[in-house]
């Protein structure tokens, strides 16, 4: 077996990070406040991905990484982010960000796995 394994979710479905974690994959539970990403990182996740970021906005993830418990955490943006912004959550702190629909329009062929 070659490559990782990458587990994603909108969510954070109870207790998955640990599992996920000791499958061997990298998880990014999703959180949408400051309670749902803690729950993510409590449970064990090394990254929480901010999800639908664009409606949460920069200013809740500059204030989130400003408190302790969350002043080293790895926090990914992702939903809602157009790439012009990308930048933006990059400088407010997001580790990473992740851009999809504005990339590749509403064609469902593009937007959807293949068969």
């Amino acid at each position: 077996r070659s490559g990782g394994a990458i587990h994603r979710l909108p969510y954070q479905p109870f207790g998955a990070s640990g599992g996920v974690r000791a499958g061997g994959c990298v998880g990014d539970p999703g959180g949408h406040d400051p309670s749902e990403m803690y729950a993510a990182l409590a449970g064990g996740a090394r990254a929480v991905k901010l999800f639908p970021a664009g409606a949460a906005g920069i200013p809740l993830l500059r204030n989130v990484l400003s408190l302790g418990p969350f002043s080293k955490a790895v926090v990914l943006a992702s939903g809602g982010i157009l790439p012009e912004h990308a930048r933006d959550w990059l400088d407010a702190g997001a580790a990473a960000v992740a851009i999809g629909a504005p990339l590749v329009g509403s064609d469902s062929k593009l937007a959807s796995p293949p068969d």
